[in-house]
């Protein structure tokens, strides 16, 4: 008898502590919003910023003082690669695009990841620019 793999579901509360009005336990995330909270997370903590995890993060925000080239944007890049490959055991990375935008001193990124038990693609987007 065949037997049908089911997919995994996947489950993370919901970082803006909003409340269910029905439960008042705080919401939660599933499945692809889940995983892309989770790769947010790892794009916006640097090394050491966690806990009792210190390997944790891409440690991005140290580029930002770089000069701002396609050499840096092509180094933010690999770090966000790694950092997905080794952080979320959940998705294959498939691209990573890193576009420096000289005039407002930001970088903008792009991710596009496969979930490997459903296959199904997800886009992550983020600003990176210096803080004030």
């Amino acid at each position: 008898m065949a037997t049908i793999p089911i997919p995994k579901t996947f489950s993370d509360i919901n970082l803006s502590m909003k409340r269910n009005p029905v439960t008042k336990d705080l919401d939660e995330i599933t499945n692809e919003q889940a995983v892309q909270a989770s790769i947010l997370n790892i794009l916006a903590t640097g090394p050491y910023e966690r806990l009792f995890r210190p390997d944790l993060g891409a440690g991005l925000k140290e580029m930002l003082f770089e000069p701002m080239t396609n050499l840096t944007a092509a180094r933010i890049e690999n770090r966000i690669k790694s950092a997905i490959a080794t952080q979320e055991p959940r998705v294959q990375v498939n691209t990573v695009t890193v576009t420096p935008n000289e005039e407002r001193q930001l970088y903008d990124i792009f991710v596009t990841c496969t979930i490997l038990d459903t296959t199904q693609e997800i886009e992550v987007t983020q600003t990176l620019q210096r803080g004030r």
